[in-house]
Parts: C-alpha cells; structure tokens; sequence
C-alpha cells in the first residue's frame, strides 16, 4: 500500500496488533487523557480509512493488470503456433462445435453426436445450401447467415444474434454445431465472437480456448472485427468494474 501518513500508520498499526493493551507501543501512556481521546479519534476514523485504502488499492490493481487487445500480427503468430491435425469436427467448448460442410450435410452423424442446433456461415445456393428445411424431422434448429470468407465482408451485424441463438441452445441443455465450408474462418470467427459476447472472456483467451481442440484461423478481416468487439467489450466490462470498486 505504499508509505501511509501517521495517523493512518497508527491505525494500522493498532488495528493489528493486541489492542489496548499493546498501546504503549504507539506513543500511549495509561491513564493519559489526551492518549485516550487520541486513540478513539483513530479508532473512529478507521474503518473509513481501511476502507478508501482497499478502494485504492483495488484501483491501483485493475490499472496494473490491464488487459489491451493485441495487434492483428500478434494475433495472428498465436492462432499459426503449434498447430495439430484438425478432424471433420471438434467440440471446442462444452457442447459448441465447430466443423466442415461435409459434417453439416451428414444428418446421422449430427443426431449420434445429439446435436440439437446448426449454425451455418455459409448459407445461401451459392454456399451450403442446407436450410432449415434440409433438417425438417430431425429437431434440428437451424440459424444461417450468408457470409462469402471475403475479408472485406462485415460479419459483426452477425456476432449478437449468432451468440444469443448459441446461447439460448446451451440453456436449454442443448448442443450447437456451428459451420462453413471447413470449420476454418467463418465459424470460428462467429465462436469466438459467441465466446467473447457471452462467456466474458478477451479475445485472447477466447483463441487459446478453441486453440486447445481445433486449428482455426480467421481471415484477416474477420479479425480485426473481432478486435474491434474485444476492445469495446472490454472498456465496457473495466468500467463496470472500477464503479464495483468505488461503491
């Protein structure tokens, strides 16, 4: 906490020790008035001392530990570094999946896995062209967002609804597939999106999380949009936590 003026070194300094009968230590003598006065002014004050030094303190905190959204290029080295064979589908989260076009077409294979939900970034008859109506009697729900793997393509319109509709499936104790053409791109940039939105996690641990079970790798665009939400989500939450710390 730093060098305290010398009341509030008393304070703590009494607060810490035995009490009363440790008083002489801090420049007390029994039966003195003008001490007993001194030492109940300082045991009034404090807790109200106590408590704007914790204030401080946890503000002095949240400035040293600071979180800043790295750089695309950094972002970039963490998401190529020590990758491993990725399989047709991987569950990157509990009961969220990312996977291939392929695994989406394949109904059987999404019902023996007790999928409950798709998410397709690729929808549209120029893309994946399943639907809602290509899982009709399977229970399947289906959500599709017609986004080409374009860098210049702005996929964060998309980010809230996508996270809401996952959201929504894993509260009902359901699981989510989420899709593109390889599990690659889109569909990872549309979890981590999900992750960052409804899990409160930074964009970094967001990657390290999906890291864990499956290569992915957002294109550049796709990228920075996502940047961009970790940096506004993030001032959001930090100013949230500094009011905490001030009531």
């Amino acid at each position: 906490m730093g060098k305290q003026p010398p009341n509030i070194q008393f304070a703590l300094a009494v607060h810490t020790s035995q009490g009363w009968r440790e008083k002489q230590d801090f420049g007390f003598r029994e039966g003195g008035r003008q001490s007993a006065r001194q030492f109940r002014r300082f045991c009034a004050v404090l807790p109200t001392e106590f408590h704007r030094m914790e204030q401080e303190e946890s503000a002095s905190s949240l400035k040293e530990c600071e979180y800043q959204t790295p750089p695309t290029s950094d972002l970039l080295h963490l998401l190529l570094k020590n990758r491993h064979p990725t399989g047709p589908l991987n569950e990157v989260w509990p009961r969220v999946y990312i996977g291939n076009a392929s695994t989406a077409q394949d109904k059987d294979a999404l019902l023996s896995l007790g999928i409950t939900h798709v998410v397709n970034a690729a929808h549209g008859p120029h893309h994946i062209n399943t639907g809602a109506e290509f899982y009709t009697g399977t229970g399947i729900s289906y959500y599709g967002i017609e986004a080409p793997d374009h860098q210049d393509f702005n996929l964060t319109p998309y980010f809230s609804p996508t996270a809401k509709f996952i959201q929504s499936a894993l509260s009902h104790k359901g699981k989510v597939f989420v899709h593109c053409a390889r599990g690659i791109s889109r569909s990872a940039t549309l979890v981590l999106a999900f992750l960052i939105i409804c899990e409160k996690l930074t964009l970094v641990e967001a990657i390290k999380a999906v890291r864990q079970h499956r290569n992915v790798l957002p294109n550049v665009g796709f990228l920075n949009q996502l940047r961009d939400l970790d940096k506004t989500l993030y001032a959001g939450r930090r100013t949230e936590q500094e009011r905490d710390v001030q009531r």
